[in-house]
């Protein structure tokens, strides 16, 4: 999930989200795997808040692997390009 979260009001918002998401799942009987999920601001926030997801505290990150592209909290590729040349470097040893 994605949100832009410039106010109190965006953060609660964005909770209610989560809440409604978790109601869904449980209604259609689907597991959510809250150990994979995690809080990344980009760019410093102006509201910093913690997030729940079925009750447990989702954990904020500065880096996130998404389809195999690791993006950074500053929106630099340093994160990702440093994931790949390890995998480069294990493949040729």
């Amino acid at each position: 999930m994605y949100a832009e979260i410039k106010t109190n009001i965006d953060a609660d918002m964005f909770q209610c989200a989560l809440d409604k998401l978790a109601a869904w799942a449980k209604e259609w009987q689907l597991q959510i795997s809250v150990g994979k999920w995690s809080v990344m601001h980009i760019r410093p926030p102006s509201v910093e808040k913690d997030y729940y997801l079925n009750g447990l505290s989702l954990p904020h990150t500065t880096s996130i692997r998404d389809f195999g592209v690791v993006v950074n909290d500053v929106l630099t590729p340093c994160s990702h390009i440093a994931s790949v040349t390890i995998i480069i470097i294990i493949d040729f040893l």
